[in-house]
């Protein structure tokens, strides 16, 4: 799902939500533009948890599967 957006409207980073209500933003990689076009659906995303100084989650997604 859309996490934050630019001056313009135009979305700039995302974040999943898992079904225990966890958030996970994704980092900027090659992967990002391609899990942008999944926004709103179910994905699998595979890749490094990290847990921020300010206690948000992110991953690094190393790899993804579009679920049913």
């Amino acid at each position: 799902m859309p996490n934050n957006w630019n001056e313009s409207g135009r979305i700039i980073e995302i974040a999943f939500y898992t079904d225990t209500e966890e958030v996970y933003v994704v980092e900027r990689n090659s992967l990002i533009r391609e899990l942008m076009n999944f926004m709103y659906r179910w994905v699998e995303i595979k890749g490094k948890i990290r847990e921020q100084p300010d206690g948000n989650k992110s991953i690094a997604a190393q790899n993804y599967r579009a679920c049913a």
